[in-house]
């Protein structure tokens, strides 16, 4: 059950301290290792050299930064100060717009970034220049040289008390209402949130987690990196996923389970499958979430792979999970039924009335793994719990039946959808591509894609004297910085968009035709 820990970094010391000498995280790009106690070494050394940066309590540090060691020190470094850490994914790297406003709403008193994203670095400092970027790698520009720092830094720092109902980190919503909201999260939730896969799934000392999600999303954090740490495993790092790899990577590091996408699944059935299955005997099973399971992706990997997967269901809100299964027993399409320490019901939208099972309704959850703010937002806070007694509005669509086993059915919204697990509001496509030349009316839709589960499809009724064609969309959307999940990888030019009596454009009847038109 939930361990009683104050904070995260009593939860990073402990366990560094009572695995020192033990092998913790291994890096599958060029294979260096480090020990839970050269772990820790880093994790201090980065919290002296931020405070000399003026980093203290209460402060955010953002952070772009892909999958590596060097992401470790940074992320906690800032926590073992009292700060908050704000990871911002990295799909935005070329939506500028998107990024300052993340920034600027968090109130960020410093950028931690990489060479690699020199470009959104100094487009970054010419609107900000108030803001302290410092490259983790040798850069000119950077506040400082990070590695030699480091290298000089003490790698032992005081103890900053913070209690479990402070807030370690923001992560922003992919914005799939309006402008994108900073999901607060507090210590304890780290404790009732990973403890709960912890046990749910048995893992241990002797557990092996392959990563191969980013870490600007909870999924990694709380279902590879905290669950490993606190039990004395050992975590394998992937910079991104790699089908060709995976595998291989499973009998190197005798790997137990991994969490995964469902679009990573079809990755893998792509790639063709190992037919000697004691080249992954040491993988007892694998997580699945973020986006929506179909009952045919989930039985076809696990009839080809023999591989048990255990679907689930969680938000960024709920401290990654709120649901799972059984992954010795699998319900296909499930989502699974509520961790111990969270309730869910099924509610009608309009009253907050509680339905029978098998009615759709919205879903709500309950429990102290869930979040309790907003960042400065109190009207989108005020709406999320509005149905009172501290029951979070997920905004998902979902049904229970009389087994209680809860099931997917979609978002709240028809206006929303998950391409590669990230939220996209279309909406706000309509209104980016109506800024294209030539487009006399546009309506964005999600359809079906084997790999990413969804893509976007842009709708478009042409002006008349307009020469638009597939290529030059495509060029505009890239050259406007759309995150690579809001890229449309389909257009289809239409004549008119469906819309209601009123006016309002029925998006739902426009996707069942954009659909048919291409034939998925």
């Amino acid at each position: 059950m939930p361990r009683p820990i104050p904070s995260v970094d009593r939860l990073v010391r402990e366990s560094c301290a009572q695995f020192s000498s033990r092998p913790f995280l291994h890096d599958a790009e060029d294979g260096r290792c480090f020990t839970f106690g050269e772990f820790d070494e880093q994790i201090s050394r980065a919290a002296n050299v931020l405070r000399e940066l003026g980093i203290g309590k209460g402060d955010v540090v953002s952070l772009f930064l892909r999958n590596s060691p060097e992401f470790f020190p940074c992320w906690l470094g800032a926590i073992r100060l009292g700060a908050i850490s704000n990871p911002i994914n990295l799909g935005l790297e070329h939506n500028l717009e998107r990024v300052l406003y993340m920034l600027r709403q968090s109130g960020s008193r410093l950028l931690i970034i990489e060479a690699a994203f020199a470009q959104l670095a100094a487009e970054v400092h010419a609107t900000l220049p108030e803001l302290p970027i410092v490259f983790i790698d040798a850069l000119d520009g950077s506040a400082l040289d990070w590695q030699a720092a480091l290298t000089k830094a003490s790698p032992t720092i005081p103890v900053v008390e913070t209690g479990p109902d402070e807030p370690f980190q923001m992560i922003f919503t992919s914005g799939t209402t309006g402008l994108p909201k900073a999901v607060v999260q507090h210590h304890a939730m780290v404790a009732d949130g990973f403890a709960l896969v912890e046990d749910h799934f048995g893992l241990g000392g002797d557990d092996v987690c392959q990563c191969v999600l980013p870490f600007f999303h909870v999924n990694a954090q709380y279902t590879s990196f905290f669950p490993m740490l606190g039990t004395g495993g050992q975590l394998v790092l992937f910079e991104k996923f790699s089908a060709s790899r995976f595998f291989p990577t499973v009998r190197k590091y005798g790997v137990t389970y991994i969490s995964v996408v469902p679009s990573l699944l079809t990755r893998l059935l792509s790639a063709g499958l190992p037919e000697d299955r004691s080249l992954y005997a040491s993988l007892k099973f694998i997580v699945c979430g973020a986006a929506p399971l179909t009952a045919q992706l989930h039985r076809e990997f696990v009839e080809k792979s023999g591989i048990p997967v255990a679907n689930g269901w969680g938000m960024t809100e709920t401290g990654c999970w709120g649901c799972h299964m059984d992954p010795a027993k699998p319900v296909w399409g499930a989502m699974g039924k509520p961790l111990a320490i969270n309730e869910m019901k099924i509610v009608d939208s309009d009253t907050g009335r509680p339905l029978p099972t098998n009615h759709t309704g919205s879903l709500l959850v309950r429990g102290p793994n869930v979040f309790r703010e907003y960042f400065q937002a109190p009207e989108a806070t005020h709406k999320a719990f509005r149905f009172g007694g501290g029951w979070f509005d997920t905004g998902d669509d979902a049904l229970v039946d009389k087994n209680g086993m809860f099931w997917f059915v979609g978002r709240g919204s028809v206006d929303t959808g998950k391409v590669d697990g990230e939220f996209v509001n279309f909406l706000s496509l309509d209104s980016r591509l109506w800024e294209l030349p030539g487009v006399s009316e546009v309506c964005c839709v999600g359809v079906p894609d084997p790999i990413r589960g969804q893509v976007v499809c842009a709708c478009i009724v042409k002006e008349p004297s307009a020469t638009l064609d597939d290529a030059a969309v495509m060029a505009w959307a890239t050259e406007a910085g759309l995150a690579y999940y809001e890229m449309p990888r389909h257009v289809l030019f239409v004549q008119e968009i469906p819309k209601g009596d009123t006016g309002k454009i029925q998006r739902r009847v426009m996707t069942e035709q954009a659909t048919a038109a291409l034939g998925l």
